[in-house]
């Protein structure tokens, strides 16, 4: 269907070439990608990643949005929002992926994490989330919402108890008219998810009727790319979802499944 979190080799961790991407994208048959390198906005902790050339990034993407014509290419950017941080703005591109990567005192994230209260970790992680949100402005997506998860030792899922943190997080998307992601790059590691859950997607749509929901596979390599997209498209409608949404020119269109 689409994918819509894809990193390039102008993210510090990938060495994907657009033009792979996209060949690998119409092999699929998806409809929409979109390419959304790291900026995180904090450039002094450890987890920072950045693409180090803006405008040398914008152009590339706009060649190739202009030169493919088999699949709908977008131009995004995966903002790493932090609460200590003003939101990011800038026009030219189509849509912001926005994450929390990391907390106050965590040097990395991105490593297994193990720590005596999961439960005190996650409040903290959605502390972080709602302040840092209080600060965005721009249409765009909540990437992988419950990203502890995927480093967490045993994967432990987010506690009922948080919910009322959970709701409070969908409530802020839906006031700012921001979709979320289901992001696939779980549903290949020990614990076969989809983040946020699929748990907390029920509540996601049992609280905003499945409001502007898209699907990214966080892709670091190109066999990555739409990764488990049909399977979370039918997972959705299964759940009575009818559109899947991506955002073009700061503009939600949906895609009929």
């Amino acid at each position: 269907m689409l994918d819509l979190h894809i990193h390039s080799h102008f993210s510090p961790d990938s060495e994907s070439r657009i033009e792979d991407i996209i060949k690998k994208a119409e092999k699929m048959k998806l409809k929409v990608i979109g390419i959304s390198d790291h900026y995180d906005l904090e450039d002094r902790v450890p987890y920072a990643y950045r693409v180090e050339d803006m405008d040398h990034y914008y152009k590339a993407l706009e060649f190739y949005k202009e030169n493919t014509s088999e699949v709908k290419f977008l131009k995004g950017i995966e903002v790493g929002i932090q609460s200590s941080i003003n939101g990011f703005e800038d026009d030219r591109f189509d849509y912001f992926i926005y994450s929390v990567h990391g907390l106050p005192g965590i040097s990395d994230m991105s490593n297994e994490i193990v720590v005596k209260d999961y439960e005190k970790f996650y409040r903290d992680y959605f502390d972080e989330m709602l302040a840092a949100l209080e600060k965005v402005h721009k249409p765009g997506f909540l990437g992988h919402m419950d990203y502890p998860r995927r480093y967490l030792k045993g994967n432990p899922e987010v506690p009922k108890s948080l919910y009322s943190k959970v709701w409070d997080i969908f409530q802020i998307l839906k006031e700012k008219d921001i979709g979320i992601e289901i992001n696939t790059s779980n549903m290949d590691r020990i614990v076969f998810d989809t983040l946020p859950s699929y748990e907390l997607i029920k509540e996601y749509v049992r609280i905003t009727g499945g409001n502007l929901i898209t699907i990214g596979s966080d892709a670091h390599t190109v066999n990555k790319v739409g990764n488990f997209s049909e399977k979370v498209t039918e997972m959705l409608k299964d759940l009575g979802i009818k559109l899947i949404y991506y955002c073009e020119n700061w503009e939600y269109s949906g895609l009929m499944i």
